[in-house]
């Protein structure tokens, strides 16, 4: 087990920011840029001169971009949560030239998309609602409450415009979800020592089964949990210390608790040595803690700033 620090008691998100360049260079040396760009060429826009585009959880802008080259006259607002992500697509669209001036760049949040914040100058954009010919999302829905979400985004788009999403899928079967922590045990070798089985993600059983496919280590006790949460993951509010013990011990293995960097804190040899948590003796979580679930879903807590200006 290990436990994570934060100043919260939601966990700390992975921060896509730290490998941005990494992130933008991996999609273009291994072909999916050039896929995306391939499937968006054989989509029937029909768009009007001068048609606005909003590229919603944009990342490092391969759609944004392609509009831009594509549609000479477009005119496109891109935006994503993630600052360093945006500042590599800044560096891509200045060396395209004079169709930098047709794009909007902006700090945003997939659940508020009409609320943004330009990137350049600070300023607050509140998208006007029907003003946008397309609305385009790539793969980003998969990391936010999705019908909250698309309804926003579906208020933005004109009459008879064109609404794209890449990327939504299912999920990953059981299978397929054992194999590529498997496969990852193989391929990272001694680079990557520790590889996580989420209970948050798979449930607590399926995570007790990656134990014996590769995985070393057991996500921690976590209470309220919300990024999983907001992307559809059912098993986020609360899994005690004891039953997270016991879920390790029954796959054969000796529990342990670990930090943030690993370090070996504390071995559980035996059933006796765990201590008792406070956590082991709550019945009713979501009573307890409250429920993000329910939270992201509400609109009684929904901010809207009295001073945003609206996009022509």
């Amino acid at each position: 087990m290990r436990r994570r620090r934060s100043t919260n008691d939601d966990p700390l998100p992975f921060d896509y920011g730290r490998i941005a360049d990494l992130y933008d260079a991996w999609f273009r040396i291994f072909g999916f840029k050039r896929g995306v760009e391939q499937f968006l060429e054989r989509v029937d826009w029909r768009l009007p001169a001068r048609a606005r585009v909003l590229d919603a959880g944009a990342g490092t802008g391969i759609i944004a971009l392609w509009f831009l080259r594509r549609f000479t006259t477009a005119q496109v607002v891109a935006f994503d949560i993630d600052r360093q992500m945006l500042a590599v697509l800044l560096r891509s669209a200045r060396r395209l030239g004079n169709p930098r001036s047709r794009l909007v760049v902006a700090l945003g949040d997939l659940r508020t998309p009409d609320a943004l914040t330009h990137v350049e100058t600070g300023q607050s954009l509140e998208l006007v609602v029907k003003s946008f010919d397309a609305v385009v999302v790539g793969a980003a829905l998969e990391h936010a409450p999705l019908d909250a979400s698309l309804n926003r985004l579906a208020r933005l788009l004109r009459s008879g415009g064109v609404f794209l999403n890449l990327g939504v899928r299912p999920g990953a079967t059981g299978l397929e979800v054992v194999k590529m922590h498997a496969v990852a045990r193989l391929f990272l070798g001694p680079t990557f020592r520790n590889i996580q089985s989420s209970w948050v993600k798979e449930g607590p059983k399926l995570a007790q089964c990656l134990l014996a496919a590769g995985a070393n280590d057991v996500g921690g006790t976590l209470i309220n949990e919300s990024i999983s949460t907001s992307a559809g993951a059912g098993y986020g509010q609360l899994v005690p210390p004891a039953e997270l013990r016991r879920l390790i011990r029954d796959a054969g293995r000796t529990p342990a608790q670990r930090n943030t960097e690993y370090d070996l804190l504390r071995v559980y040899d035996a059933d006796e040595d765990g201590e008792d948590s406070p956590l082991d003796h709550i019945e009713d979580a979501e009573a307890r803690f409250g429920s993000y679930r329910k939270l992201a879903t509400s609109g009684q807590f929904r901010f809207l700033h009295p001073l945003r200006t609206p996009v022509d």
